[in-house]
């Protein structure tokens, strides 16, 4: 990880933001899922550059178990339901953060 962090020197979460469709997806969403993913790194004293390409098994090392509980607490955060996910188009095929914030950008907003 501490490779990963070296290479992206400079990198925020507003290069993070760029790489997503802003005026198409909810912000919110991608800030709470950059912002919550935050904890689960090993570079904990600072700010991981994650990365809208970044997969979760091969560049990030995050197990299937991991990542649903991240979806629920991201999904709390930016108040998306978790009902009916299997109706959700990207149900099953999250693969990298880019797919996680379209996934939760796709469920219904509470409120």
């Amino acid at each position: 990880m501490r490779t990963i962090v070296a290479s992206r020197t400079g990198e925020s979460i507003c290069t993070y933001a760029r790489q997503f469709d802003y005026r198409r997806l909810d912000t919110q969403t991608m800030r709470a899922t950059f912002e919550e993913l935050q904890p689960w790194m090993i570079s904990r004293e600072e700010i991981f550059p994650f990365r809208a390409s970044d997969r979760f098994e091969e560049d990030l090392h995050f197990d299937g178990e991991d990542l649903d509980m991240m979806a629920y607490d991201i999904a709390r955060r930016c108040q998306r339901s978790m009902e009916n996910v299997e109706s959700n188009p990207y149900f099953g095929s999250v693969k990298t953060v880019h797919d996680l914030v379209l996934f939760l950008n796709h469920q219904p907003k509470l409120v």
